[in-house]
């Protein structure tokens, strides 16, 4: 686990840094306070292949790191493989860029990608409800509960005050994927239904022993 939970920290430092420093090589127009992340990576915008590979290896090392440390959680598994799927396919289809008037845009990407950032952002939601389930200490639950509720506010920020969703992304980003790495390397778990039967069977035979 210590290796990828390795590659996980260098992957997401590298990703803040391109969704800070790549605007200033993106398009003249393009404001870190007024656009949103996606439109970094998007059809025709310069260096979107940048942004694009490194969502892409970010969502490879959440379902490494995920299945070594929820290989015994069917449910809870499932859904962060979903999330880190359907972020994997945001970076896949790009959305269309600003200039409608000098490129012409592949708008079947352009829906699909609106359509994993809303299967992403449900399935987070979705992930940290499931993560309660299986926590044991007050600390961890309280911790995921106030992940919940950013990932929700910035949500609806960015929606309802578009002129700062630049702003409001980027803070999801930065708090969400590092609250993940924390809650799958540091949280702990109840023992798994299968390993906890296992263990008392291991204990009667001993018993029976004697």
């Amino acid at each position: 686990m210590k290796l990828y939970g390795s590659i996980y920290v260098i992957i997401y430092i590298l990703l803040i840094a391109v969704i800070f420093v790549l605007p200033f090589f993106s398009f003249d127009v393009y404001s870190i306070t007024k656009n949103s992340i996606s439109e970094l990576g998007a059809q025709k915008a310069p260096g979107n292949l940048v942004l694009n590979s490194t969502i892409l290896f970010m969502s490879l090392v959440i379902i490494l790191l995920g299945f070594k440390v929820l290989k015994a959680y069917a449910l809870q598994l499932i859904t962060l493989c979903t999330f880190s799927f359907s972020f994997f396919l945001t970076g896949v289809f790009k959305m269309a860029g600003p200039y409608n008037k000098s490129f012409n845009y592949n708008y079947t990407q352009d829906a699909l990608h609106s359509l994993f950032s809303t299967i992403t952002g449900f399935s987070f939601c979705l992930f940290c409800a499931f993560l309660l389930i299986i926590l044991t200490k007050k600390k961890h639950k309280t911790q995921t509960i106030a992940m919940l509720i950013l990932a929700i506010g910035f949500s609806y920020f960015m929606f309802k005050i578009p002129d700062l969703k630049g702003i409001f992304q980027r803070l999801l980003f930065m708090s969400a994927f590092a609250w993940l790495f924390f809650a799958l390397v540091n949280y702990e778990k109840n023992i798994p239904f299968r390993k906890h039967n296992m263990e008392i069977k291991t204990f009667n035979d001993y018993k029976n022993k004697f």
